[in-house]
């Protein structure tokens, strides 16, 4: 239901009081409905929870990453992992292990236009691009060459009169790059810039 109902001014759910510590992250979803964390576990509006054993949550996206349309959370963990869940019942789904990711936010999108959204995430100096099973898809990860590490959340939009997509994303040596979903630079990239400090757009 609507947000005002949960929450108050410091942030915490204290109409459940489902936290004892304030809320770090929330994830909404179009029925209004959503999935919060404190850090260390998730709860939903449904009442639903899960906890991580110690380790810490990093990001949270709700969105629809399998073929049957069903909403799923994804969650990011502080040792460079991802967990899926669903996000109505909090029931596991999968996970898989990356490579370091550190604060590098990520972004979702279908890339390989299945119909469904892949998982798009930089570690350090590789754009890697993962469907919802963990499998790595052609043509990524996609290595940046001026030694930089990606930074920030890298930002997808269509390419006019094509049915690929852009991948915007910037380096700590102050690089712009942009790819297309096939993982092949566009032209007149990789642009320097003055320094970049986070997500491009």
């Amino acid at each position: 239901g609507r947000l005002d109902k949960y929450f108050a001014p410091d942030t915490t759910l204290t109409s459940y009081k489902l936290f004892s510590t304030p809320v770090k992250l929330i994830a909404l979803l179009p029925d209004e409905n959503w999935v919060a964390s404190n850090g260390d576990s998730l709860i939903n509006s449904l009442g639903n929870r899960v906890g991580f054993n110690g380790k810490k949550v990093q990001e949270i996206i709700n969105a629809r990453i399998e073929s049957n349309g069903s909403i799923s959370t994804i969650v990011k963990l502080d040792d460079n992992s991802f967990e899926i869940y669903d996000a109505k019942t909090l029931g596991f789904k999968n996970r898989f292990t990356t490579g370091y990711i550190g604060a590098t936010i990520t972004s979702i999108a279908d890339l390989d236009r299945d119909g469904t959204l892949d998982i798009i995430v930089g570690q350090g100096g590789s754009l890697y691009a993962y469907n919802y099973r963990g499998t790595v898809l052609d043509n990524f990860p996609f290595n940046v060459s001026d030694g930089g590490s990606i930074l920030g959340s890298p930002s997808i939009v269509g390419i006019t009169n094509s049915s690929s997509k852009a991948i915007i994303f910037g380096t700590s040596n102050g690089h712009l790059y942009a790819i297309d979903s096939e993982g092949k630079i566009l032209k007149g990239f990789p642009l320097q810039t003055g320094g970049i400090l986070s997500s491009p757009a």
